[in-house]
């Protein structure tokens, strides 16, 4: 079963998307910032929080309070970057089976690492301070279901347990099915369909009235997607400024498709400039080039550990925790630097695990099927 053949655009645009590559980064980096409060947990408990008392809280204050916005873009990036490849790219015969094995190989190895090493320092955790720290460890079935990103497939918000990030990998495998499915049988080369996609995704969050984050990745994943469309496919300055005007009416859909989520929310205003943002965002993430030579390969680094920041980040919570209870007697989180200590760690494990790891990993899954192409 071989996806629909996708003709190449007569822009050419191959390469990697430096824009792109350079936000997923930046949004890894908010993400770890604003579960910074995770510091200030006694054990599982999250009552009694003072942000204020965050480090270079003047400077930090957008991160530690609206960072989690990271996880919406990581969604519309994945779009835009999945479009990229299976959509906008030169014919190129892929099959349901060789795409699920390229999604397992990517995301799998690390997720099964990252899992081991909360599951250790959770019972450290257990035996040292007393009890598991941050998320709690739920049941087994939580633990099959995490180990397999089978979270929050069926769920709405709320229920993290272990690595408690995950759940946002487990809702965009929902969006990865739908994708797979729709680009089969129909194609996503009509930006039309796509914009259709989007109003309906959006249309469901209205009428569904509270917050399910499988349809909130659905129609930002096809909003990023639609948004490499508006962008790439626009020739002349005339049809550019009529595709960004689509983008920014689609993206308008998209804030009043969740208009009635809102109430969950603390912060309904940023939320909602979030979406107002975000084609400028999306515009710039799709960029072959940021900046000179040197540059494009450092922000091609600093993409390819955007997976491990955000897997990674609880783990090594749960280590500085551990240590600094055990050598000092508490976690002194309102220090400078231990916030750098935590983001310097954070990077290095990253780095570290991408390299010696999950890159490794994925190729020898890759060669185990196929073989030929990889020799």
């Amino acid at each position: 079963m071989k996806f629909r053949d996708r003709p190449k655009t007569s822009s050419g645009h191959t390469g990697i998307l430096h824009g792109a590559e350079l936000v997923r980064f930046c949004a890894a980096i908010g993400v770890a910032i604003f579960h910074y409060i995770h510091f200030q947990y006694s054990g599982l408990e999250s009552t009694d929080l003072d942000y204020k008392a965050q480090p270079i809280y003047p400077l930090l204050a957008p991160f530690y309070s609206f960072g989690g916005l990271g996880v919406p873009l990581f969604w519309a990036l994945s779009g835009l970057v999945f479009f990229h490849v299976y959509v906008l790219q030169p014919t190129q015969a892929f099959s349901l089976k060789e795409f699920w094995i390229n999604r397992a190989s990517r995301l799998l190895p690390l997720h099964w690492m990252a899992l081991a090493a909360t599951l250790a320092l959770q019972a450290a955790s257990a035996i040292r301070l007393g009890s598991p720290q941050i998320y709690p460890l739920g049941t087994p079935f939580d633990l099959v279901a995490n180990a397999f990103l089978a979270s929050h497939w069926f769920a709405g918000w709320g229920g993290q347990v272990l690595n408690g990030p995950v759940w946002s990998v487990s809702v965009e495998v929902i969006v990865y099915l739908f994708f797979s499915i729709t680009l089969f049988f129909w194609g996503l080369s009509s930006k039309v369909f796509v914009g259709l996609l989007v109003l309906l995704f959006a249309c469901l969050n209205f009428i569904a009235g509270e917050y399910w984050p499988v349809l909130e990745a659905a129609n930002l994943f096809f909003l990023g997607g639609f948004a490499l469309q508006a962008v790439r496919v626009a020739e002349g300055l005339r049809s550019k400024m009529l595709n960004f005007t689509l983008l920014w009416v689609a993206s308008l859909v998209s804030l009043v498709g969740h208009a009635g989520t809102f109430a969950i929310f603390e912060a309904d205003l940023v939320r909602a400039l979030f979406y107002l943002f975000l084609p400028l965002i999306l515009a710039f993430a799709t960029r072959e080039k940021v900046g000179p030579k040197l540059g494009l390969e450092l922000t091609r680094r600093l993409g390819s550990l955007t997976y491990g920041i955000y897997l990674l980040h609880v783990p090594v919570q749960l280590l500085l925790i551990l240590l600094s209870r055990e050598v000092l007697g508490q976690v002194p989180f309102e220090q400078p630097a231990f916030l750098i200590i935590y983001l310097a760690g954070l990077i290095l494990m990253a780095d570290l695990a991408f390299r010696k790891f999950e890159l490794p990993a994925k190729v020898r899954i890759r060669e185990a099927f196929y073989p030929k192409r990889w020799s």
